[in-house]
């Protein structure tokens, strides 16, 4: 026996200790061993390591060859590292920089998750029931429009004066992101500022407004944030720096405060946009212009930019292109982009599939191809639009390929302030008028109409079949005053503006007044807020149409 341990390092000492250092180092090294493999061998390798280092540090020192001690050394260490790559600890597990002790009960769960695997496999999974139910539903589609009615609707429809649509639709979009549905909801507001865009967002909390309409819109987008008691503005986006865009943020401006504006230009040459800068810098807020590919949150949804620096040096197509994702939903502004602008996006590969998209440019034939439209494919148009607007938005081309695709289009010339709902599932919309009218019907005829002369539109039939409370009030461009009015009732002027305002007197007159007539057109405002809303500005009513 003395002759084999004289062979064994640890053992070839006359010195008690260290053949007890040994004897303990060898009985770790077999437990090791039988323990796992990978460990037994870098047990092993270590003494070898450390008494071999030492000697290269001798040998150098003594300037003897290195090779007698160093080639040991990589030997050993090539043991270790051999040790460490098969060694397969099941005690512990390094997650995230923490080490983790895995107990019987994180055995267990594994187990069970493994059992319920085996069992989903035999029944059918949630995305098939889900590919089924559209299979259905889309046979159901092709006979008539689906339209998703609850019977509470119904009983309240009978109560509620207001002439408002509820529509809802199991549709969502082919985004391949999180479905994860949230537990809020997106309010969605298409304001009408007759022919112009302003958008407003809420969620959880937090506010962004999409441009702002005219400058003429600034008092419209002022009464309606306070209406809706929002003082501040997480986000502005001014999508480009047209006055019909940019011109009624000075009002939001001037009511709430703002975290960050965002615009496709930091400059241009016209007094509505340098009031936008103007009263952005009184908040000590620069405008950042965002690039493609930025995000952020906006409570519980996500923005992305599509589209922001400027590639076209032209107003239109430089538009800030963004698209707002929550949960399955998601809503596409595409300012008034055209299609040179559609076509870049087509070509960048963004995912532009939408369940409601901002149709471009007013419904401008500028804007919308068939192509853009395609890559969308949208269950919803909303086109932001005034009434007998000069232009002939929209046009006849863009409202037949909406036609073709199938979507469901609301326009605020029509049915006025728009505003969507989504629970992250699915979108429900409301409109302010007009439950049953036609939006896919012609244009409007152009009439530009003459400075201070306001035209008095035809009744339409369709549009006034059993108006409620709020649609005869509201809705001044679609109803006749009746012609013996009750004495208790307040005779509302068949007019496209509610009331003309001379900020100079600071009086509000009904357009047909013969004051308007001899009024200073730089002194001359046409505004379609209320009475109320209006008085509480400072306005007194003229004395002589007594509105």
């Amino acid at each position: 026996m003395q002759d084999i341990l004289k062979f064994i390092p640890g053992f070839r000492s006359d010195k008690k200790y260290k053949k007890i250092i040994a004897l303990i180092y060898y009985v770790f090294f077999l437990i090791g061993l039988f323990t796992d493999v990978g460990l037994g061998l870098f047990f092993l390798s270590m003494p070898f390591i450390f008494f071999y280092t030492i000697g290269v540090f001798k040998d150098r020192k003594k300037s003897l060859p290195l090779k007698k001690s160093l080639l040991p050394l990589v030997v050993s260490l090539g043991i270790a590292i051999i040790g460490i790559s098969i060694s397969s600890p099941t005690d512990y597990a390094q997650t995230e920089g923490q080490l983790i002790v895995e107990d019987e009960d994180a055995t267990s769960k594994e187990t069970s998750k493994a059992e319920d695997t085996s069992k989903e496999e035999d029944t059918p999974t949630q995305e098939s029931l889900v590919e089924e139910t559209k299979s259905e539903e889309s046979k159901e589609t092709a006979e008539s429009e689906e339209v998703v009615t609850s019977e509470d609707d119904e009983s309240d429809s009978k109560d509620d004066d207001r002439d408002k649509i509820e529509e809802t639709t199991k549709e969502s979009t082919k985004d391949n992101q999180d479905n994860s549905s949230p537990s809020g909801k997106l309010e969605v507001h298409f304001i009408d500022v007759g022919q112009g865009d302003a958008s407003l967002l809420i969620c959880d909390g937090q506010v962004m407004l999409i441009d702002g309409g005219n400058p003429g819109d600034s008092n419209l987008i002022y009464t309606y944030l306070k209406k809706h008691n929002i003082k501040h503005i997480d986000y502005m986006v001014n999508t480009h720096p047209h006055a019909d865009h940019v011109g009624g943020l000075a009002g939001a401006l001037n009511y709430a405060t703002v975290g960050k504006a965002f615009s496709s230009a930091t400059s241009y040459d016209s007094k509505a946009f340098d009031n936008f800068v103007k009263y952005l810098n009184e908040q000590n807020v620069s405008i950042t212009v965002p690039k493609a590919s930025d995000k952020f949150k906006l409570g519980s949804a996500t923005v992305e930019i599509l589209s922001g620096r400027k590639k076209f040096n032209d107003a239109n197509n430089d538009s800030i292109v963004l698209k707002v994702t929550y949960g399955d939903t998601s809503f596409l502004f595409t300012g008034d982009a055209e299609r040179e602008a559609e076509q870049a996006l087509l070509d960048s590969g963004a995912n532009l599939s939408s369940t409601v998209l901002h149709v471009g440019h007013h419904g401008s034939d500028t804007s919308t191809t068939y192509p853009f439209l395609r890559a969308i494919m949208p269950k919803y148009g909303v086109i932001s639009v005034g009434k007998n607007n000069s232009y002939g938005h929209p046009t006849e081309e863009v409202l037949s390929k909406l036609r073709d695709a199938d979507v469901k289009v609301l326009r605020t010339d029509m049915q006025g302030d728009i505003i969507f709902t989504s629970d992250g599932r699915s979108v429900s919309y409301t409109t302010a008028r007009n439950r049953d009218v036609d939006t896919l019907g012609p244009a409007s005829k152009e009439t530009k109409p003459t400075p201070g002369v306001t035209k008095q539109p035809e009744t339409q039939a369709k549009e006034t079949t059993s108006p409620t409370t709020e649609e005869t009030t509201q809705v001044v461009e679609s109803t006749v005053a009746p012609t013996n009015p009750p004495k208790d009732e307040k005779v509302v002027n068949p007019v496209t503006s509610n009331y003309i305002l001379n900020t100079n007197t600071k009086k509000f007159h009904y357009p047909s007044c013969s004051s308007v007539k001899r009024m200073s057109d730089k002194n001359k405002q046409e505004s379609n807020l209320s009475r109320d809303e209006i008085i509480s500005q400072g306005y007194d009513p003229c004395g002589i149409c007594k509105p």
